[in-house]
């Protein structure tokens, strides 16, 4: 079932995923991207990241995802 919630469920709904996969699992060395964020409606992503800290890393056995996003038709 990995990688298949994207295309099985979301983007029908009209989501789409934000920038790339990016490995999160698990948090001491990542080995495949599990997590994704997604949206849909007036955003646009600026960009995605995965911030790794000695905090986030010891925080969770996932990494966190950062997505900058822009609420399309709004100054900045």
């Amino acid at each position: 079932m990995w990688g298949s919630l994207g295309p099985r469920y979301l983007q029908p709904a009209g989501f789409g995923r934000c920038g790339s996969l990016l490995n999160t699992f698990p948090a001491y060395l990542p080995v495949r991207p599990l997590d994704g964020v997604f949206v849909r409606g007036d955003l646009e992503t600026r960009g995605i990241s995965v911030p790794k800290t000695k905090l986030a890393k010891q925080a969770s056995d996932h990494l966190p995802l950062v997505a900058d996003l822009n609420l399309v038709g709004l100054e900045a």
